[in-house]
């Protein structure tokens, strides 16, 4: 409509109008993008909010979650659940029996994390792919 109106006609008051638009949309945009902010940080809410391990927090983001090898502290593989918020690392077990996630550790990134390869050993024999100590 714009490119097809010539300059005498109102062009201008196009323009003008398309800009309003525009802003209307961004702006409905954004209410849409916090909606649905909210509606994902009340179901992370929901789904950890039986975690003891895990401090509250109504608009944490959960950005991944993966299952993964843990060595525990006899030296044994045990496949836990990780899970990478926006505030912090935390991992546990996938689901209880009551179907709530149960997370042991949490670890917020606002305290000092120091992430280390394992032992030397582990490299050597290749029993372990991808290996780190997070402390």
């Amino acid at each position: 409509l714009y490119g097809c109106t010539p300059i005498q006609h109102g062009r201008a008051s196009i323009q003008a109008a398309l800009d309003k638009v525009t802003v209307s949309a961004d702006h409905v945009n954004a209410m849409l993008r916090r909606v649905q902010d909210s509606i994902e940080s009340a179901k992370v809410f929901e789904r950890f909010k039986h975690c003891g391990a895990l401090p509250p927090n109504s608009q944490r983001k959960l950005l991944k979650e993966e299952v993964l090898k843990k060595i525990d502290r006899n030296c044994q593989p045990r496949m836990r659940k990780f899970f990478i918020f926006d505030d912090g690392l935390a991992y546990g077990n996938s689901s209880t029996p009551t179907g709530d996630t149960d997370v042991h550790l949490y670890f917020p990134f606002e305290s000092a994390i120091k992430v280390s390869p394992l032992d030397k050993y582990a490299l050597e024999t290749n029993e372990i792919k991808y290996n780190f100590r997070i402390e």
